[in-house]
């Protein structure tokens, strides 16, 4: 199961690290190329530094289907667009 979390913060990182635990393909979004790159030393997970709401992104996402799409960042326009 694919799954695609928007924002490296707190609660997106849990989630994520929790998901990839349970054996799940996660992708995790963030704008914060330092935070991604800490984060994915730590966890089992794919990553993509950008805005979450980016079309081309989304767009490339969309090819692999994810049955999840989780927009958790601190910006609630970002979230919606997303």
């Amino acid at each position: 199961m694919s799954i695609v979390v928007v924002g490296a913060g707190s609660i997106g990182a849990h989630l994520a690290d929790v998901l990839a635990k349970e054996g799940k393909n996660v992708i995790i979004i963030d704008e914060d190329a330092s935070t991604l790159a800490r984060f994915a030393r730590s966890a089992d997970v794919a990553t993509i530094c950008g805005c979450g709401c980016d079309w081309k992104i989304l767009a490339e996402i969309a090819e692999q289907k994810p049955m999840l799409f989780l927009a958790l960042t601190s910006h609630d326009e970002t979230n919606l667009a997303a």
